[in-house]
């Protein structure tokens, strides 16, 4: 859910969807066009499509990860510079 659209007791959880997502094709392409735009952007979000699994009794499996950095997204250079540095530092031996 976007934070958009969230009311206060969403706003409360402390886990984040980073979105990345790995779909079987066949499953993903059938539920597709049960994802609906009512929302605050009137766009279409790709994790709508886990309430729906969800919902059909379709399997989901969340990945939890302890070390934020796995997940940040590389959106322009000085991100991409910042993640290429947590690499280094991460692969100095000690």
């Amino acid at each position: 859910m976007e934070e958009k659209d969230a009311d206060e007791e969403i706003k409360k959880i402390k886990e984040i969807n980073v979105g990345i997502y790995i779909f079987q094709a066949k499953p993903l392409f059938e539920t597709l066009p049960e994802v609906g735009n009512s929302n605050s952007q009137g766009e279409y979000y790709l994790p709508d499509v886990i309430k729906i699994y969800i919902e059909n009794n379709l399997p989901v499996l969340p990945i939890i990860t302890e070390n934020i950095e796995e997940t940040q997204g590389i959106n322009d250079i000085e991100q991409l510079k910042a993640a290429e540095q947590t690499l280094l530092q991460r692969n100095q031996p000690e």
